[in-house]
């Protein structure tokens, strides 16, 4: 089995590994989902001791013909994804899908009654005091990634790995943390009722989308 690492854009890669014969001979192309941060769990100020997004969908996307109709490859679910070990539960399934070029990836998290995301960790200020804070959000949250040139490419016999990186620390560490509204024990709660700005900033500085 051979294995090979292609850089797509700057928060997403791809790694195909070709099937041998003996475990596939219906030409068919697949794929599967890891989800992370990457390890980096500091970031300047910032230090995140937990990051939990649950996903709901996958969804795979290439056109069909000439005109604007369109292949979805889907998997559903409810996946809770640790993005500071990228190990997910229960494990994302591998979808076998028809091989082609695929323009766009999009993911899912939460839904309108459900957490998209609950993060927690540490903010250290210029004075060196520092806060506890959680970040979480009931929304459905979406991601788009719109693959340039001939797309993702997923030939015969292949099954590619997508790798997904999500800068939680950075993101975090990009906040005015210094308009945020501070709770007893010096506590910070980012939601939709408390520091709704906040959390507006880091879904935007994350490319996140909520779905109305």
């Amino acid at each position: 089995m051979r294995i090979q690492s292609i850089i797509a854009v700057i928060l997403f890669s791809i790694a195909l590994v070709a099937c041998s014969k003996d475990e596939s001979s219906s030409d068919q192309g697949g794929y599967s989902l890891r989800i992370g941060d990457s390890l980096n769990k500091k970031s300047s100020s910032i230090q995140v001791q937990s990051a939990i997004a649950f996903l709901e969908e996958v969804e795979l996307e290439k056109e069909v013909g000439n005109d604007d109709d369109e292949l979805e490859i889907d998997i559903e679910g409810r996946f809770r994804v640790d993005l500071l070990t990228g190990l997910s539960s229960p494990e994302i399934p591998t979808a076998q899908i028809e091989p082609g070029n695929y323009h766009e990836l999009e993911l899912e998290f939460g839904d309108e009654d459900r957490q998209a995301f609950e993060i927690s960790g540490t903010y250290t200020d210029t004075s060196g005091q520092i806060f506890n804070f959680t970040l979480s959000t009931i929304a459905e949250l979406e991601f788009e990634i719109e693959a340039e040139g001939n797309g993702l490419v997923i030939p015969a016999d292949y099954f590619v790995t997508l790798n997904v990186n999500f800068p939680v620390a950075s993101a975090l560490n990009n906040l005015d943390w210094n308009s945020a509204n501070v709770g007893t024990g010096n506590t910070i709660l980012i939601n939709q009722q408390s520091n709704s700005a906040l959390l507006a900033a880091f879904l935007q500085n994350l490319n996140l989308q909520v779905d109305d």
